[in-house]
């Protein structure tokens, strides 16, 4: 690509990322959120996995836009919402982890959102598309919506769980690397500061193929080592306080870099195997699987597939019917049937039945919506055939 082209490229990305900046589709609900831009990212590989994410964006009327991570994605994508920032190294196929194109395809999203980020002033959140919302995540009763508005935090991130649940003990705790598959960056000096180091790390990296060389082990290297001789950012960032522990009392306020993990129970990743039971998660991160095969079975599992057939989003009665057949298939010996009763009634994020997928315990219900009268999922009875 030519010059002129490349700036015509970044020309239309910037237009893009105003336009879908707000992180929902009626800007006029959300002011406080005007200067977020929720962003994901996808090569041609794994465009199915992008299309059921967005399918589920969708429903919860939230706006985003796409990384297009290679020139077959963005010309599949079309000009609505992909952003493409062309390099003489793409990597339009579905990589394995820890292999050179895994690595670069990662690395180019930590370039993508910097690039962003020093063009519009614009707050990122990014989510992975593997990484799928059950319900609003910027509600001021998540984790995310309320560090989001607290303007105490430069980073959120989500934790990197290897036992079967979420502990206690674990939570706040600083961690020796979190996810980058779900994160809230601020727009602040530090963050550019991380993000460059990022960028230089992943470049010393060249054509390696190390599980050590990808985007997220190379931004918590960086983060580890804030406050430490070897930090790479150590004129920018002398100190680093996790979850407002207040041991940077005293430091200059620009030179503290200020980070929280999300809830483990509102935002489990793929090694939390209770998802279905629990009422509490907001988001699901299908990781601790291999390959795509692996992932869409997984969120077939958690009732998060919603890419129909490969080509479109599967409406709501659809939606019933699938999950009801696969629900009723465990059921079938005991002979026992279930019917939604919400005859077109939605709870707070607009949401009917067939959207929901798990038990809710009421916590998204409002004046016309019960979600444990109404939903078989959520514990409508299900009666004797």
């Amino acid at each position: 690509m030519g010059r002129e082209s490349y700036n015509r490229q970044l020309a239309s990305n910037l237009l893009l990322v105003n336009k879908h900046a707000g992180l929902y589709m009626d800007k006029s609900r959300h002011p406080k959120f005007r200067n977020v831009i929720l962003l994901t990212a996808a090569n041609f590989g794994y465009l199915d996995m992008l299309h059921n994410w967005e399918c589920r964006m969708s429903a919860l009327d939230l706006d985003w836009a796409v990384l297009a991570l290679d020139a077959h994605a963005s010309q599949a994508l079309g000009q609505d919402r992909a952003l493409y920032f062309p390099t003489a190294d793409e990597h339009p196929e579905a990589s394995v982890f820890a292999s050179t194109g895994f690595n670069k395809v990662s690395c180019s999203k930590i370039g993508a959102v910097r690039w962003i980020m020093q063009k519009t002033g614009l707050d990122v959140v990014f989510s992975d598309p593997d990484q799928l919302f059950r319900h609003d995540p910027f509600r001021s009763s998540v984790t995310l919506g309320s560090m989001m508005l607290s303007s105490n935090q430069d980073y959120v991130y989500q934790r990197e769980e290897w036992p079967k649940k979420p502990k206690e003990e674990y939570y706040h705790r600083e961690p020796r690397e979190g996810n980058t598959g779900l994160y809230f960056l601020r727009n602040r000096p530090s963050s550019f500061a991380l993000y460059e180091a990022t960028l230089q790390r992943c470049e010393a990296c060249g054509e390696l193929s190390r599980p050590d060389c990808d985007d997220q082990t190379n931004l918590w290297q960086v983060i580890q080592h804030i406050g430490q001789p070897q930090s790479s950012i150590k004129d920018q960032l002398v100190c680093k306080d996790h979850c407002n522990s207040g041991k940077c009392s005293g430091v200059p306020p620009e030179q503290v870099f200020h980070f929280c993990d999300l809830s483990p129970w509102e935002f489990p990743v793929g090694s939390y195997k209770d998802v279905n039971n629990d009422p509490h998660v907001v988001g699901f991160h299908a990781n601790w699987v291999v390959g795509q095969k692996a992932k869409i079975k997984l969120l077939n599992k958690m009732r998060l597939w919603d890419w129909s057939d490969g080509t479109r989003c599967r409406s709501s009665a659809e939606q019933n019917k699938f999950h009801a057949d696969r629900v009723s298939s465990h059921r079938r010996r005991k002979q026992k049937s279930c019917e939604d009763a919400d005859n077109g009634a939605t709870d707070v994020d607009g949401l009917g039945c067939s959207q929901h997928t798990a038990p809710t315990n009421g916590q998204w219900d409002d004046s016309d919506f019960t979600a444990d009268l109404m939903c078989c999922i959520s514990g409508r009875p299900w009666k004797e055939e």
